[in-house]
């Protein structure tokens, strides 16, 4: 498995700093949830 990089945009930064830590919690367990499984969800950004 290749490595996967991941980075926070500013507004994403931003936004994450302000949320309490149970939603930090909640934001987290779904980023590894893409990192295990990229194709979960829906793309929103670079479709064509």
């Amino acid at each position: 498995m290749s490595d996967i990089e991941i980075r926070q945009m500013p507004a994403f930064k931003k936004a994450y700093k302000k949320l309490p830590d149970s939603q930090k919690l909640i934001v987290n367990k779904a980023v590894r949830a893409i990192v295990a499984d990229p194709k979960v969800g829906d793309e929103k950004r670079g479709v064509s």
